[in-house]
């Protein structure tokens, strides 16, 4: 759930890119994704982070106040090819993302922080 989610899962879509898998916290988002042949990665993950921010914005009016910034996410990002004989392992590790988590302060997965935090905003 959680609306980065809806808007990671559409805007993909809309971009013919294939989100595979996908594990979403609060200040970062671990994806499998597949990029058609041709495509710029650099572009791709543009459009997805910079239209999200815009779309989450639009619809929770004081975010940005609430958690002091005007960016939802960093500048950058860490890419790496998957092999065919990887992409098993790779889901794993995105998935157990909660485990490799639980032990860090006040790291929890957006749908968690957003229930927490109500944003009634």
């Amino acid at each position: 759930g959680g609306r980065v989610q809806y808007w990671f899962e559409k805007l993909s879509q809309e971009r013919g890119v294939q989100l595979l898998e996908h594990n979403i916290w609060l200040d970062h988002v671990h994806m499998l994704i597949f990029v058609p042949p041709g495509e710029d990665l650099s572009h791709i993950m543009n459009i997805l982070k910079g239209t999200t921010a815009r779309r989450i914005f639009q619809e929770f009016d004081g975010l940005k106040m609430q958690i002091g910034e005007n960016h939802l996410w960093g500048r950058g990002f860490h890419a790496g090819e998957v092999a065919i004989q990887a992409l098993d392992r790779v889901r794993r590790y995105i998935r157990d993302q909660r485990k490799i988590h639980s032990a860090r302060v006040a790291q929890l997965p957006v749908a968690d922080w957003e229930r927490w935090h109500d944003l009634d905003v």
